[in-house]
């Protein structure tokens, strides 16, 4: 099976990208074609990465070519998307501290639920340095927080993030992809209340996407409490609505997209099985973030954990 990666993958396109993906069938051999290659989202290139990686385990023969013979080659040695991979090649460049322009592909797993808030503080860090934004620092870790959680709790799988501040469009990017069992075996496979018989990807997608709603909500912790509350990707799509920016949340053959406060679009036409495990993609502009409390609270507003204006500073950080 041969592949030819497309030039550039932004928000609205990442529709079109994972259909050429979920054209690969039961080949024993996949070769992956660079050359085009120029600019990619972080969601992008960690869907890549999950691809590649669950093909890998799966026994497949994976090659790249053209893959050092393109503009985008140095951008992903930085970000060490070839490393990600298990491969090495010779840097004809100096490392530079990253200097809040982006976070290298870091895997997550279940391995990692133990040093979550270091992990998170330290790719929040790492993207934004600056100590005089506090509303956007806490922002972003919220936000990737989230996305990582779900990641651990959910997928059962390998997952990687990553994230980028362009400073020409002044969005920041946060993407996480996985090779799980994706959001409608999670529910199924959890026994949710939520689930039906039935129920296709896209359901099962629009039921992730409802606030305190979550394959696992009905699970109680050690302390009586819900071990995953659902409110998690409900309120990032709502923090990128209220920031203009862009949402994008893919399982199997179902692929949901929102730009700013428009009405979402949902595709659910992918090849075959479509994407195996689940990946989310989160941009912002930094320049609409000015009060993280106020806009954390229209966001929770929108989909309805905030009914009125008791409490508060309780409801804000529960």
């Amino acid at each position: 099976m041969n592949l030819r990666l497309p030039k550039y993958i932004f928000e609205k396109n990442v529709y079109s990208f994972l259909s050429i993906l979920s054209r690969v069938g039961a080949e024993d051999r996949i070769c992956l074609d660079f050359q085009q290659v120029k600019h990619y989202i972080p969601a992008a290139i960690t869907l890549l990465v999950a691809s590649i990686r669950q093909w890998q385990i799966e026994g497949r023969e994976v090659q790249l070519i053209n893959h050092r013979h393109n503009e985008a080659f140095r951008y992903l040695q930085r970000i060490d998307f070839f490393t990600a991979l298990g491969l090495d090649y010779e840097e004809d460049f100096q490392r530079h501290a990253p200097l809040g322009d982006f976070v290298t592909i870091t895997k997550i797993d279940s391995g990692s639920a133990r040093n979550l808030d270091q992990l998170i503080d330290a790719l929040v860090g790492t993207l934004f340095p600056e100590a005089t934004y506090e509303e956007l620092y806490r922002l972003l870790q919220y936000a990737l927080g989230e996305i990582i959680r779900n990641c651990v709790q959910h997928s059962c799988g390998q997952g990687f993030v990553s994230a980028q501040y362009n400073r020409a469009t002044d969005l920041i990017r946060i993407g996480m992809a996985d090779n799980g069992i994706g959001i409608r075996e999670s529910f199924r496979g959890n026994g949710s209340p939520h689930f039906k018989e039935g129920y296709d990807d896209r359901d099962c997608v629009e039921l992730a996407l409802k606030a305190e709603v979550s394959s696992k909500n009905h699970i109680k912790g050690p302390y009586g409490d819900p071990v995953n509350a659902g409110v998690g990707l409900s309120i990032v799509q709502a923090v990128a609505a209220e920031t203009y920016g862009f949402f994008v949340l893919a399982s199997g053959r179902a692929v949901y997209l929102k730009e700013g406060n428009n009405e979402g679009t949902f595709y659910s036409d992918l090849h075959g099985n479509g994407y195996q495990g689940t990946a989310v993609a989160v941009a912002f502009s930094r320049k609409e973030v000015y009060q993280y409390a106020e806009i954390l609270m229209d966001a929770k507003r929108r989909i309805g954990l905030i009914t009125d204006f008791k409490d508060i500073g309780k409801e804000l950080f529960q």
